[in-house]
């Protein structure tokens, strides 16, 4: 039988035994990224057809508020896996890490709930032009606690190796996600979809807790306040709040853009075509990161990072151009299986987007290491300039050309993060330390 086994040892061979433990890692997070895959095609299509063009790109708005308040203790699960790889060999460091770890995010997330829900109003106006889903906005800070201390303990599972737990529960995360959206999105349409993502995060936090006890117990019960750990910590978490922001406000603005120019309906297509992108592109990432940010956390020598970098992509790459160059070729029959009859115009936007997804996933080999690497003024920088890159080129494009040409602003994004990435990498990570 033409198993993983012997898939191994024909790319071992390919690429003459190197870069085995990130090849077996891959693999055997293969089943999670084929379940992520297939059920993340399957909601775009329930969604679409329960919801439509116009609910999606309601739905699309509250998702990017959501991605937001999520990702604002995103970079301490990035710190919690740079710091669980490095001591993970020291029962004392590690203990001391997993403690100060949830301590921080519950800090954190208490402070920006509290500032969110006194902006709620204005938030509210921004994303729907009403304080129709008002409610949903005020509860944000639960699902910023729930949802980060989840990531975190993911990201501690990771660093420490255990990579079998690691996989297994976020293979559940994606089945039990699912099954909550799609009860409530049925029962209470656009409601049941905002909704389902507060249950479905507090399901899978329970979980987490439940499978992760023993090291939770360990390190809390000699709970000891680090100031060097969570000096990092924050540092990390400045890094990510920032960066992680940018990507959803920019969302919610050039859909702003597109319904006022044109009309709900097709920002519900341009919606459409980027949960796609973005399912294939955390697709990608997942499967490359499990292994690649650990490994790259480990690497102090410029060279040896410098070598293992370049032979990742050489690897990873030839795969994503010519997965991504299919997906352009059947994009017709993509929009008939994935979404509904009233998605069929968005197949004029497929173009700038794939060839943007090629240049984004490229950029992210060299961007990553700027956050495990903590050059945080480097990142926030370029992530904040590409922002203003993309939202000026979404003003100046999308008003003055047709429908087809929204998702060039994107393109030219891209890849001029990639020239960029690929330049501050060589000035700051490698060429400066070596």
């Amino acid at each position: 039988m033409f198993g993983f086994d012997r898939l191994t040892r024909i790319i071992k061979k390919v690429t003459h035994g190197q870069f085995n433990d990130f090849l077996n890692v891959s693999l055997k997070n293969s089943i999670h990224v084929a379940i992520r895959f297939i059920f993340g095609i399957v909601q775009i299509k329930f969604m679409s057809i329960i919801l439509g063009p116009t609910g999606l790109a309601i739905l699309g708005q509250f998702s990017s508020l959501m991605q937001i308040t999520s990702n604002i203790t995103g970079g301490i699960s990035h710190g919690a896996t740079k710091l669980s790889t490095i001591y993970r060999n020291s029962p004392v460091r590690k203990n001391l890490i997993i403690s100060n770890v949830i301590i921080t995010i519950l800090i954190i997330s208490i402070i920006s709930g509290l500032i969110i829900y006194i902006l709620s109003s204005k938030i509210s106006h921004w994303l729907f032009k009403s304080e129709e889903y008002i409610t949903y906005i005020k509860l944000s800070c639960l699902i910023i606690t729930a949802t980060g201390l989840t990531n975190a303990l993911l990201a501690i599972l990771s660093g420490l190796k255990l990579f079998n737990n690691y996989i297994r529960l976020n293979i559940f995360i994606v089945i039990s996600s699912f099954g909550v959206l799609l009860v409530c999105m049925y029962l209470w349409q656009i409601n049941g979809a905002m909704s389902a993502l507060y249950i479905a995060a507090f399901v899978n936090l329970l979980i987490i807790i439940n499978t992760c006890w023993p090291l939770l117990i360990n390190a809390i019960k000699p709970f000891k306040w680090s100031q060097y750990i969570h000096k990092r910590l924050v540092g990390f978490a400045i890094m990510l709040i920032i960066s992680s922001c940018i990507g959803p406000v920019t969302s919610i603005i050039i859909r702003n853009i597109i319904t006022e120019n044109f009309t709900l309906e097709i920002t519900g297509w341009w919606e459409g075509l980027s949960r796609l992108s973005n399912t294939l592109f955390n697709i990608s990432v997942s499967t490359i990161g499990l292994f690649y940010i650990p490994k790259i956390s480990e690497l102090f020598n410029p060279q040896k990072l410098n070598s293992f970098i370049k032979g990742a992509s050489k690897i990873v790459m030839p795969v994503i151009i010519v997965g991504i160059s299919l997906i352009f070729i059947t994009r017709h029959y993509i929009i008939r299986l994935l979404f509904s009859q009233d998605f069929e115009g968005m197949d004029s936007l497929f173009l700038y987007q794939n060839i943007g997804d090629i240049f984004r996933i490229f950029s992210w080999f060299f961007a990553i290491t700027f956050i495990i690497k903590e050059k945080i003024r480097v990142f926030i920088v370029s992530e904040f300039s590409m922002a203003l890159l993309h939202i000026g080129l979404a003003y100046l494009i999308i008003p003055n050309f047709d429908v087809q040409y929204s998702t060039l602003p994107y393109m030219i994004k891209t890849a001029t993060y990639f020239i960029v990435s690929f330049l501050l990498y060589k000035k700051f990570i490698f060429t400066k330390e070596t």
